[in-house]
């Protein structure tokens, strides 16, 4: 039997740019393949009457999609979720059947996010094989019942993730709808070729999202993926797995795929900067790979081992020339303030940074410190109040070392006269120039003009 569904992504956010909600395509893909009809409502580009209209499609039930918990900024308070209520609110007025939420936000907090909100379920996982599980059992006039799906009222149940998978059809037609927006602000779709990692940030979720174990798209359905956002009109696209380069193996394959299929699309990816050689740098390079976002964290190894991180400042720097010697400019970002950051140790970041001549490096400041991670179970052992406080309030680790003011000015006096470190991507005059970039019609990733914009104001005021 086939559904109505009407799917919403609440996602507002938009920076540094506004992003495509891929997450929630990938779900309409599997509804669609699985022959039921299927709405979007984007609502960083809903205009007013989406309501009427959804009203007018009458779903049988509807799925909200939530992103973002906060801004993940130490210096933000509260979270991003303060309207999802009202929308779950006016999302009864659409449907006689249940609202649904799920997405990365309500994976990490599904209890708590359920409960504010209002819905009816809540979906810890991945959505394609979810989702398409719950249409199934109301098409058959059976309730949703899983052990990855928490219902309303349920309280102090654990619930495991929900059955993994991509879904390899992709439809055009949804795409459309929603892709003129993103190539008209941000210039760029996105593309997610795994799920899944391997590595121990001490801070990080995507091992409590995604799993630890790397689970790879088929190339060939990565390669019917980038055709279509090409045939969207898109000349840039991200690559947003957690990290790109899990396997050499899998990158070889994929960039020598690329190049065969003639894809000509320039692209940017998150990897990490080890076991990264110039056969490899120069073979992403053919495949039109021109930016690297490298999650390096710090150039102490001290601090490497402190953050969890499986290589040292050597293997970084070593990745980091092959990659510029190969023609893609990169990009390194760097967290001070986690467990034994020191005025040593911020210090010889910021030296170090030297002998890596062509990057640009991003500075935060703290960890956000999320549940089921190695940085906050080892916070509860000392610290055993904690484990009865919700993180879903933004809560911040600083080393011992430092307040917020001094870190801060640690970070500012040693960032003095170096146009590579861009320490404000928050403020609204980063913002602003960004803005200016993208109206002259500038894709991908902006930081390296950011960086020259900073060189050649700082040559205006010497």
């Amino acid at each position: 039997m086939s559904l109505r569904i009407l799917l919403v992504s609440f996602n507002r956010y938009k920076t540094p740019d506004p992003v495509y909600p891929l997450g929630l395509s990938y779900v309409a893909d599997s509804l669609v393949k699985a022959g039921h009809r299927v709405e979007f409502v984007d609502m960083i580009t809903a205009t007013d009457g989406w309501q009427d209209a959804a009203r007018a499609f009458a779903p049988d039930l509807v799925g909200i999609s939530v992103r973002n918990v906060d801004e993940v900024c130490i210096t933000s308070k509260g979270t991003l979720l303060e309207d999802l209520p009202n929308l779950v609110s006016e999302c009864r007025d659409f449907t006689k059947g249940p609202v649904v939420i799920g997405g990365p936000a309500v994976s990490l907090f599904s209890a708590e996010i359920l409960s504010m909100s209002g819905a009816d379920y809540a979906i810890k996982g991945e959505g394609e094989h979810a989702f398409a599980h719950i249409c199934h059992r109301l098409a058959r006039g059976e309730k949703p019942k899983a052990d990855w799906l928490l219902e309303k009222g349920e309280t102090g149940r654990e619930i495991s993730p929900a059955p993994a998978g991509f879904c390899t059809y992709f439809d055009e037609a949804l795409r459309n709808k929603i892709a003129p927006y993103y190539l008209e602000h941000s210039r760029m779709l996105n593309i997610q070729t795994q799920r899944g990692c391997p590595l121990k940030c001490c801070y990080c979720t995507y091992p409590a999202l995604e799993g630890r174990a790397p689970r790879r798209k088929p190339v060939e359905a990565v390669i019917e993926e980038m055709r279509l956002i090409k045939r969207l009109g898109a000349k840039y696209f991200f690559v947003v797995d957690g990290v790109f380069n899990t396997s050499r193996a899998y990158v070889a394959e994929l960039c020598e795929a690329i190049i065969k299929a003639d894809i000509k699309l320039r692209w940017c990816a998150f990897l990490k900067p080890a076991q990264i050689d110039l056969e490899l740098a120069e073979l992403m390079a053919r495949a039109g790979l021109t930016h690297a976002e490298c999650g390096s964290d710090t150039l102490s190894d001290s601090m490497l081992k402190s953050y969890g991180k499986s290589f040292n400042y050597e293997q970084a720097r070593q990745s980091s020339l092959n990659l510029i010697k190969a023609g893609i400019k990169i990009c390194h970002f760097i967290i001070f303030g986690g467990p034994g950051e020191t005025p040593d140790t911020v210090r010889e970041t910021f030296e170090r940074s030297r002998e890596i001549p062509g990057s640009v490096f991003f500075s935060s400041t703290g960890l956000r410190v999320y549940p089921n991670t190695p940085l906050y179970n080892t916070l509860i052992k000392s610290r055993p109040e904690l484990s009865s406080v919700s993180m879903l309030e933004p809560y911040y680790y600083l080393s011992e070392q430092f307040n917020l003011e001094s870190i801060e000015q640690c970070i500012a006096d040693n960032a003095q006269g170096r146009s590579e470190w861009i320490l404000s991507s928050g403020s609204e005059e980063y913002q602003r120039e960004m803005r200016r970039m993208r109206a002259k019609g500038k894709t991908g990733p902006l930081w390296d003009y950011m960086e020259l914009m900073q060189r050649l104001r700082g040559m205006t005021q010497s």
